[in-house]
């Protein structure tokens, strides 16, 4: 495949360290679980609106510091622009030194808008600055900043997200789909081959996809999808996860576990509703079964580079 899979190779072989097991939990001492909302723009707009005189006194940042403190967890945040640059700096008192468990990433410019095929390098760049610029002035640090986030609907042109790459803290990576679609622009081969393997890096333009692995809207009872994905067999998110690392169906998938829902699934931007309990099971999984959490940044940077 174009010797485009030989860093993948090292990746996987880097990631395949001595395995070990606990009570049927397969794991290795490099695996750590990742996790993300995506579409968040409620809490980010009761920021904007200056609705709140602390970040802690927003309801779901308060629930995220609970989980950290409690669990050690990380998240990322996938904004829209045009809501995050409305929020002034005033919160930068607050946000500054959670840039090791709390960052934001870059998901679209409006709710309604996503990259196409035909975007181009400039505004690739162009979005991708802007954003930078934000989350510095809001946060206080550009160490807030996910350089590997999951883009709206998966798409994107190779020349746009170059264009995000080549740009100030530019981009190292992107999260592909949880499901059988072909993210961005990568061919059906190199799909199909991050499908099967969980990460694939594209070598000739320096980046790499990882794809999703269990998107927590699968355990909404009304969630349906016209794409083929990995459907859960049990109705709550720890059991699953037990499942899944107790699996050789999943043994490829279990060593980055990325994992997301969507934030209006968990919050009305006034409370949270009882679907929490999905990112909870997953830090109460991670927790009992000593699994580490990160970035994906962290941990392919070195070979990204």
């Amino acid at each position: 495949m174009k010797n485009k899979n030989v860093v993948v190779f090292a990746m996987l072989m880097m990631c395949m360290l001595t395995g070990c097991h606990k009570n049927g939990i397969q794991k290795s001492e490099t695996t750590y679980i990742h996790i993300s909302l995506d579409d968040v723009e409620l809490s980010i707009s009761n920021l904007a609106n200056s609705r709140v005189i602390s970040i802690w006194d927003e309801p779901l940042f308060a629930e995220l510091k609970r989980l950290h403190n409690e669990y050690g967890a990380v998240f990322s945040l996938y904004v829209f622009e045009d809501t995050f640059s409305k929020i002034e700096s005033k919160y930068a008192c607050d946000l500054y030194d959670t840039a090791d468990w709390l960052k934001f990433g870059f998901h679209s410019s409006t709710i309604t808008e996503k990259l196409g095929s035909d975007s181009t390098y400039e505004e690739g760049k162009e979005e991708w600055n802007s954003f930078v610029q934000d989350v510095t002035r809001v946060t206080g640090t550009a160490e807030s900043i996910d350089k590997i986030p999951r883009l709206h609907y998966y798409s994107g042109s190779k020349e746009c997200l170059d264009g995000m790459r080549d740009s100030d803290n530019g981009a190292l990576g992107f999260l592909a789909a949880d499901d059988d679609r072909i993210s961005y622009y990568l061919t059906t081969e190199e799909n199909e081959y991050l499908q099967k393997n969980d990460c694939f890096y594209d070598s000739q333009e320096s980046l790499v996809f990882l794809k999703t692995d269990m998107r927590g809207d699968w355990f909404d009872r009304s969630f349906s999808s016209e794409n083929h994905y990995d459907a859960p067999k049990f109705n709550d998110v720890y059991k699953e996860l037990e499942r899944r690392f107790s699996s050789d169906l999943f043994n490829r998938q279990t060593e980055s576990y990325i994992w997301f829902c969507h934030e209006q699934k968990i919050y009305d931007g006034k409370s949270l509703n009882e679907n929490i309990v999905w990112i909870e099971d997953v830090c109460r999984f991670a927790k009992d079964n000593s699994i580490s959490f990160d970035y994906p940044q962290n941990r392919i940077k070195s070979l990204a580079n």
